[in-house]
């Protein structure tokens, strides 16, 4: 048998597994560890009596300690009253997303072009209003679409559509 039809026949017997496996029974959904109580009888729909005894759950402390973050105060600007400022091409294929508000921006944003193609987000000192978003063009003669995030939360603060020209050299 020569290489590649072993190559050929392995991968054929991959897939089969892959697919047999797939039509296999579903797995067995895990049983509860804490013991759950019963509920008593439900009150009839048309009694206002509220039940006094209701089955609760006992939480199981977990193997490893958590560490909760405690939440740092970060005074962001209001996206509320934000409007499209403009957009267009830059030289070597890059693209200029610029956001105005109604107060100077404050903290640190990103843009998502297209949700894959990050923008890195910045205010220019005469402009203390506007956020400026620039990266790699994602398109040329379409619409994109763009969101802006916190980089401190990751929180979406802003979204919208534009048009791409062709890109300047």
């Amino acid at each position: 048998m020569s290489r590649r039809q072993n190559i050929i026949l392995t991968l054929s017997m991959l897939c089969m597994a892959v697919l047999l496996s797939a039509c296999g029974a579903p797995a067995p959904e895990p049983t509860a560890t804490v013991p759950v109580q019963p509920p008593t009888a439900t009150p009839k729909p048309t009694e206002t009596k509220i039940p006094t005894d209701i089955p609760t759950e006992t939480p199981v402390p977990s193997a490893t300690p958590t560490i909760t973050p405690t939440p740092t105060a970060t005074f962001q600007a209001d996206f509320g009253k934000a409007e499209f400022y403009t957009a267009g091409p830059l030289a070597n294929f890059r693209f200029l997303i610029a956001v105005e508000l109604a107060e100077p921006v404050e903290g640190e944003y990103y843009a998502l072009v297209e949700k894959n193609k990050e923008y890195k987000c910045e205010v220019l000192a005469a402009y203390p209003n506007r956020l400026y978003c620039t990266g790699r063009q994602a398109a040329a003669n379409d619409f994109v679409t763009y969101q802006i995030f916190e980089t401190a939360t990751g929180r979406p603060v802003f979204a919208g559509e534009v048009w791409c020209d062709l890109p300047l050299r």
